[in-house]
C-alpha cells in the first residue's frame, strides 16, 4: 500500500521516504473466525465520548437503516428492530456489540467504517456470523487482505464487500 508523503519542496515539509504501511495490524487477527466465535467478549467499551454518540434509524426507498456512531453496545440493543443495514460501532469494535443484539437487532447486512489499522476486532465479524449466519461486510477499504484469514476463515459464511465511496444498493 502506498502512502503519500508531500514532497521536500512543498513549503513547510521535511523529506520523507516512501514506504508501505501494513494494515490490520491487530491483536486478534491470529486467531480463527472459529476460535473467536466461542470467545468471551472483551470488557464493554467505557468511553465517555463514545457514550455521546448518537444511535438513529430511518427508512430510505423501502430500506431501513441503523447508524450507531461509536455508541455503547447496550444503546445499540435498544434499537429493537429488522433493518436492511447496520452500521457497526466504533468501526467494528468487539467493546462495542453485545449478545444482545442476536434478540433485538435483526440483520445480515453490515457497514465497518475503518482503514483497517486498529478496527476491526475479527471477533465482532465471528459473533455477527454466529448470531446471524450468513453475512455480508461492507466497508469502503479491503481491511481484510491485510492478515486477517488463517486457516478455514475463506469457508465461513461471511461475504467481503469494499467499494472507495462505498454505495450499498439493493
Amino acid at each position: 500500500m502506498d502512502t503519500y508523503w508531500p514532497d521536500a519542496s512543498e513549503p513547510g515539509t521535511q523529506s520523507h521516504q516512501h514506504r508501505e504501511v501494513q494494515l490490520a495490524r491487530h491483536g486478534d487477527y491470529h486467531f480463527s473466525l472459529t476460535e473467536l466465535a466461542v470467545k468471551t467478549l472483551p470488557a464493554h467499551d467505557s468511553s465517555r465520548n463514545n457514550k455521546n454518540s448518537i444511535v438513529f434509524s430511518f427508512t430510505y426507498e423501502n430500506h431501513r437503516l441503523l447508524f450507531t456512531g461509536d455508541a455503547w453496545a447496550e444503546d445499540v440493543a435498544k434499537a429493537k428492530g429488522a433493518y436492511d443495514l447496520v452500521k457497526l460501532p466504533h468501526h467494528g469494535s468487539a467493546r462495542n456489540i453485545s449478545e444482545a443484539y442476536r434478540s433485538n437487532i435483526q440483520s445480515t447486512n453490515f457497514l465497518i467504517c475503518t482503514d483497517g489499522v486498529n478496527h476491526p476486532d475479527k471477533q465482532t465479524i465471528a459473533k455477527l456470523e454466529k448470531w446471524y449466519g450468513e453475512i455480508n461486510i461492507y466497508s469502503s477499504s479491503a481491511w481484510w487482505r491485510n492478515g486477517y484469514f488463517i486457516g478455514n476463515d475463506r469457508d465461513h459464511k461471511v461475504n467481503y464487500y469494499q467499494k472507495e465511496g462505498l454505495v450499498v444498493a439493493w
